[in-house]
């Protein structure tokens, strides 16, 4: 007669982790327990690094520094940075040929005959 094993497995993020089969439930909350620790002890020992952000400065800023003559490669990057957060922030408002909610509030619903 051949024995059943259970089989222990976690999910750690989108991806199933095996731990391998056991003869016992008992065994298998164990091993579950003890890797959700393990795992838990990695993410304190190793936290992420922070996401690096990049300051990007006024335009006012960048008027002020080319007029000095300090503008180089750096302030050119970040002059076309500035630009590109300008356009996509202008694209981003709503234009006025789009109905907003007001105005479809305003309508009424066409009569059927």
């Amino acid at each position: 007669m051949s024995e059943t094993k259970l089989r222990a497995k976690i999910r750690h993020g989108k991806n199933d982790i095996h731990l391998g089969y056991f003869a016992t439930k008992a065994q298998v909350v164990a091993a579950r327990e003890g890797a959700h620790s393990a795992i838990r002890r990695w993410k304190e020992l190793n936290p992420p690094p922070p996401p690096f952000k990049y300051k990007v400065p006024s335009p006012e800023r960048l008027i002020e520094l080319i007029g000095l003559g300090v503008y180089d490669l750096e302030i050119s990057s970040l002059a076309k940075q500035a630009a590109r957060r300008h356009d996509l922030l202008t694209t981003l408002k709503p234009s006025r040929g789009f109905p907003g909610a007001s105005q479809i509030a305003g309508r009424t619903k066409p009569e059927i005959p």
